[in-house]
């Protein structure tokens, strides 16, 4: 955490060099009761043994910085989680999530990006949802398996740079470099043979022609090195052509699909596979769907070693009048390993909202989530694999927002 906080604040000094500065801190906080079948069961998950619901509350304070000048913007946000389960056992969970993006414009045709990332928060918490973060997004690289794990024994960290590099009017050249590392407790490892801990190294070149204002074409090399502590190590190439389309100014496509190579590793042989994903998104008045599919070879999931998978999800947004937000995500995954004692292992989960503006600074919503991870019976590993189960639940929240705490120019 405290490498965490460094970096967070490394990046608050960066952009400082520049004047003229605004700067804007905005506060807000959720508390929330409702029902789970989430229960207790050890200090390693909270398992599903329940076909009923049990009473849970929760609170989330969120505090976030905004930082624009004239040629960079920094936006960092922390959030505060607590919940707990007034089960037959009280279970009881503290989270910490940190998560920061910096842009500048170096010079006319030089830009540069950075991110980073640090939780100890659950999964199964209900910030994602109430914060508008899907439970599995399907952007950037994320682990779409992640177990239902306590705190204090799950943290997650990411951090990437990126630069653009204009060639002229009509083309770019991108680089991005990313890493991310998942450290599990030695005791929950042991109980879950398919837990490991592991770190991700990602990196990226790519070419990119602008055949028309609304029409972009491109080629793309990337590399990423999976190390697992269970596993060893697995690497993997791929080449894609990239295309991204404006079909309308409330349309916009972005394709993406090529070969892929995973080398000969302790676990599994050389393979050759494919990468491809698909993002759609459009909005209509006051809606916004947006649909997208990925499918990655050879790559890290989160829960065993490498895997092939396939990945969908959904999400809807509705404005409703002036003061009520509808919003529904739905995802759906699969993931398999190639080798000789394979697993595979599928999830679908969902979630929605119903939020209304009540007065200036507060928030009443409704809203309900869902997870089913079946067990992976297939595994032929000769250690426990992770349990299936669904996590159900229910809640009412009522949030407080102060979008202008504090603002200043420097």
């Amino acid at each position: 955490m405290i490498r965490a906080i460094r970096v967070l604040m490394l990046f608050a000094v960066i952009p400082a060099a520049h004047a003229e500065r605004k700067y804007l801190l905005s506060f807000s906080s959720d508390v929330l009761t409702g029902g789970t079948n989430q229960i207790g069961t050890s200090s390693y998950f909270l398992g599903s043994v329940s076909k009923g619901l049990s009473p849970f509350y929760g609170a989330y304070p969120t505090v976030n910085l905004k930082s624009v000048g004239r040629r960079s913007t920094l936006d960092v946000t922390y959030t505060f989680t607590f919940d707990r389960y007034e089960m037959e056992t009280v279970a009881t969970t503290l989270g910490h999530n940190f998560r920061s993006e910096f842009n500048s414009q170096l010079s006319r045709t030089l830009r540069f990006r950075m991110n980073g990332t640090f939780t100890t928060t659950p999964q199964v918490s209900t910030v994602n949802v109430l914060t508008g973060i899907s439970l599995n997004p399907l952007g950037d690289f994320n682990y779409i398996f992640e177990p239902q794990l306590l705190d204090n024994i799950y943290k997650h960290a990411t951090a990437g740079i990126g630069l653009d590099l204009d060639l002229g009017k009509t083309s770019f050249l991108s680089f991005s470099a990313s890493g991310g590392l998942t450290r599990y407790d030695a005791d929950a490892r042991a109980s879950f043979g398919l837990l490991s801990n592991q770190t991700r190294l990602e990196g990226s070149l790519s070419y990119n022609y602008r055949k028309s204002q609304h029409q972009t074409w491109g080629i793309k090399y990337t590399a990423y090195e999976n190390f697992f502590r269970a596993y060893g190590n697995v690497r993997s190439h791929s080449a894609s052509i990239t295309y991204s389309r404006e079909l309308s100014p409330s349309l916009h496509v972005n394709l993406a699909a090529g070969p892929s190579f995973t080398e000969k590793t302790r676990t599994q042989p050389e393979y050759f596979g494919y990468t491809a994903s698909i993002d759609i998104s459009k909005t209509i008045r006051t809606n916004l769907i947006s649909l997208r599919y990925n499918h990655r070879s050879g790559d890290s999931t989160g829960y065993g070693g490498a895997t092939d998978s396939h990945q969908a999800g959904i999400g809807f947004s509705r404005a409703i009048g002036k003061r009520v937000t509808l919003r529904v995500d739905a995802f759906a995954s699969e993931q398999k390993q190639r080798v000789s004692s394979a697993f595979k292992q599928r999830s679908i989960s969902g979630s929605a909202a119903l939020s209304r503006a009540v007065g200036k600074h507060w928030q009443v919503s409704l809203g309900a989530s869902y997870q089913d991870y079946p067990s992976d019976s297939s595994v032929i590993f000769p250690y426990p694999s992770y349990p299936g189960r669904v996590n159900r639940r229910v809640y009412l929240s009522i949030g407080y927002r102060m979008p202008e705490m504090w603002r200043v120019a420097k």
